[in-house]
Order: structure tokens, then sequence, then C-alpha cells
């Protein structure tokens, strides 16, 4: 039998764990999430109670657009009843994805995806403050290899699935660099605003990736989005300086905007410097 990827060390696996996941981080392959009922999914296969899913499809199949899709496939994960060696990983175990020192505060315990235990959720249940770990690269790669293997008996090599997954991964960390910009810390504390809030701005990036603009071509123009560049693997690190250069230019006119605003007796510009008036933020 043909021998499965194993990691080094648990932390090979995770981006963030439990308080060190960052809320600004869209939803992703592999996310997991506490507190999820699955349909069709009894509460033997989830002995702890825990309710604990993690997030299946590729990033573009769990949304329409920007805005995730009212059903998203997951997989139950679950406390196993002994700890499986990396060794074990290579030929055992091929329905399930070890998940070792997933929750830190929990002792360190060996959890496990279930791959058989899956149903669609409403994205609703997937809530943000839900989420308790992020798959790092690797990790999703695993996951996926383990997934393909187990329904196939195929193997993929990992390289070839990061490959393959370079550009979802790397628009999924610029718009995690937008949130951080552009999302207000004062809604972290409230879900229902966090999460109207990291939808508008998902609207926001998504547009600003997909919109068509101009470069020049001789004596004409050619058009050009983002969203097509980034697929192409020698200008993904042009799109990320792009995407830096964007933020700046975005946070400059929402900052006028503000201003504007703000202006007193209806005013609808912002003074030359000589003609500097007091606003009170």
């Amino acid at each position: 039998m043909p021998e499965l990827e194993a990691p080094r060390r648990a932390r090979e696996l995770y981006l963030a764990r439990e308080d060190h996941v960052n809320p600004l981080r869209p939803h992703m392959t592999g996310d997991v999430f506490q507190g999820v009922q699955i349909p069709g999914v009894t509460e033997e296969e989830d002995p702890s109670g825990e309710g604990l899913v993690m997030v299946l499809p590729h990033p573009c199949s769990m949304r329409e657009g920007p805005t995730l899709r009212k059903r998203i496939l997951v997989a139950r994960v679950a406390r196993t009843e002994k700890e499986i060696p990396f060794s074990a990983w290579r030929s055992q175990h091929i329905s399930i994805m070890p998940l070792p020192e997933l929750l830190p505060s929990s002792g360190n315990g060996m959890y496990a995806v279930i791959f058989d235990c899956v149903g669609r959720v409403p994205s609703e249940d997937l809530k943000i403050s839900r989420r308790v770990a992020t798959l790092s690269e690797y990790g999703i790669a695993l996951m996926q290899q383990r997934r393909i293997f187990s329904d196939t008996r195929e193997l993929v090599e990992v390289d070839a699935l990061i490959l393959a997954c370079e550009d979802v991964l790397l628009e999924t960390e610029l718009a995690e660099d937008w949130n951080e910009e552009f999302v207000d810390p004062a809604v972290l504390g409230d879900d229902a605003w966090l999460e109207e809030t990291m939808r508008a701005e998902a609207q926001a990036f998504f547009s600003m990736l997909h919109e068509d603009r101009l470069v020049a071509d001789g004596k004409k123009e050619k058009k050009f989005k983002l969203s097509d560049d980034i697929k192409i693997r020698s200008r993904r690190p042009l799109v990320k300086r792009a995407v830096e250069d964007l933020i700046i230019d975005e946070k400059e006119a929402r900052s006028k905007t503000e201003i504007v605003a703000r202006l007193p007796n209806g005013a609808e510009s912002i003074p030359a410097r000589d003609e500097a008036i007091d606003v009170t933020w």
C-alpha cells in the first residue's frame, strides 16, 4: 500500500488554535468549529458532546462570490480512545484525519476528523466566535490527501495539493490583511456586528479583486483583473504588492469620506491647507 504523508510534530498541522485563532481570517478549508450539530450524525458519534466539526470544501465551493453558501459540508471531529503515533499515519487509520493536540486547553487529547460522519450544516452555525482551530497550508493538504485516499485509494502527493490551492491560500491571506486594516476592533466583542462587518468587507475585497483595471499596451489599453492574475503563479507576488498598495489607497479614500461626513455647515469638500478647519473626532 502506498504511504500517506505524516507530520513530524503536531504543531505543523495548525495555523492557530483556540485563543490564537484570528477572528478576522475568512472561513477556510480545514477550519474547526465547536457547538455544531450535523444532520444525520448521531450523538453516539459525538460522545464528548463538544459538537466539533471541520469544514471540508474548497473555499470556492463554499461560496457564491464573496458570500458563504447557505449550507456547507462538514465532518464530525471527535475524541479518539487512544493516541495515534505519527508512524501509524502512513498506512493505518485511513478513514480519519488525526488531529493531535487540537485543543491544548483540554489536555492535549487526540481528536480525529471522521470522514464517514459528514453532512451539510447552515453556514450561520459556523460563527466566527465558534471557530477553535485553523489548519496550516500543510495541514490542509494532509487532510485533503487522506480524504481523497479514503474515498478512492488514490494517493495524491501533498506537494501537488498545496500547489493546486496556492491561489486561494494567497487570496485568503490577502483578505485577512484587508480585514485587519478595515474591521474596527470594537466589533470583535459583538458576534452579530462582527459577522455583518466581515460580510461587508468580504464584498469590498471581492469587488477590489474583480475590478477591471487598465494597462497601456502600445497605443491601446488592455483590461485585466487581479482575480485572474492571482491564478498565474508568476504573477502572485505582483498581486500581493498591488493589494498592499490598494489597501493604502482604500484607507485614504475612507478617511476622506469620513472627514467629509463630519464637515460642518453642509460643506462638501475638504478645505485647502490654508483654509483648514477644526474637525472634532
